[in-house]
């Protein structure tokens, strides 16, 4: 598998606003949000991955949905599934609403990781 690089992406519009909403400002999916995930970039990543093959998910994003499975004590099963229907996942990974429907991963892809 290989890695194709994107930079940190903006906060999706009406991720942002819905979030805000419903998230504290001392939430910790909101900071992360707020704060945190513009600083990681895949291309901190990239000499972990081959420079051939099929391109995989956000390097980021697999750590961050590490870190957050780790803080919910969920199993390998239950973190995508909480990434597709938890906003606040969805917010701390500048994330739009829709985006394990169209881009998400099997479980198996974590321990992968």
């Amino acid at each position: 598998m290989c890695l194709k690089t994107q930079s940190p992406w903006p906060m999706p519009e009406e991720t942002g606003r819905i979030g805000k909403g419903l998230l504290g400002e001392n939430d910790p999916y909101r900071l992360i949000g707020d704060q945190l995930f513009e600083k990681w970039k895949d291309e901190e990543f990239a000499d972990l991955y081959s420079s051939e093959g099929k391109p995989r998910y956000s390097p980021v994003i697999l750590a961050f949905v590490s870190v957050f499975q780790f803080m919910e004590r969920l199993a390998d099963r239950q973190a995508p599934q909480a990434l597709r229907m938890r906003l606040d996942w969805k917010y701390a990974l500048h994330l739009p609403l829709d985006w394990l429907r169209r881009a998400g991963f099997d479980f198996s892809v974590l321990s992968e990781f």
